[in-house]
């Protein structure tokens, strides 16, 4: 018999409908809020990365880098996918990398992942040589200009590789943050591969890809 466990969504779903549908505003229901409100925040961080990584298409040999990965959460949804590959994440957070250490200890003991405390501009990182490197709501590619982040990637992305940058606003439109991003690509030539639009429980994500300078 299989149980099916419902999801962070569904659950957040049920709350919003007896709160709000249904007028059902006992003690109880008032007091688990707080943590609904943030059980539906964690919801759509789970649907935004899940779209991210279907996106990033990860291949069982892949060497992936992977900027800003907070709780390590779209870093495991990687791993599951590689055999002989391996993804390289970084966050400059070091509460953040212990987090994503500890929700991938499997793969971190398989040596598919290893997480450092680092920031991408002038990151050491010898010879190593990525086929993918992605980055989700990494403000420094939206909001500023991130010459040195995309030189060190621009130095360890093949050149078949690709760059996935993905960003969501609340107060911005995909189409505007997909301006932004790749105006954040200047004159690096850097070309644009695609741009696409995620629609997740009613929020825009865009994603840029983009194809290292020849």
């Amino acid at each position: 018999m299989t149980i099916r466990m419902p999801n962070l969504l569904s659950i957040y779903k049920w709350f919003q409908f007896e709160i709000i549908e249904c007028g059902r505003t006992s003690g109880f229901m008032l007091s688990i809020a707080p943590r609904m409100g943030r059980l539906g925040e964690m919801a759509m961080a789970h649907d935004r990365l899940g779209w991210a990584v279907e996106v990033l298409s990860p291949r069982q040999s892949e060497h992936i880098l992977e900027i800003g990965c907070g709780h390590g959460v779209a870093a495991g949804l990687v791993c599951d996918r590689l055999v002989d590959g391996r993804l390289i994440a970084i966050d400059r957070s070091a509460a953040m990398i212990e987090a994503a250490r500890r929700r991938n200890a499997d793969h971190v003991a398989s040596g598919r992942a290893e997480f450092r405390v680092a920031e991408l501009a002038g990151l050491e990182l010898a010879s190593a040589c990525f086929d993918k490197a992605f980055a989700v709501r990494v403000g420094v590619f939206a909001r500023s200009d991130p010459a040195s982040e995309l030189a060190t990637l621009r130095q360890h992305l093949s050149p078949a590789g690709r760059l996935f940058l993905f960003h969501d606003e609340p107060s911005r439109s995909a189409a505007e943050i997909l301006l932004r991003l790749e105006s954040g690509l200047g004159s690096s030539g850097w070309g644009v591969e695609a741009r696409l639009v995620g629609a997740v429980e009613g929020c825009e994500v865009a994603c840029l890809i983009a194809r290292p300078p020849d």
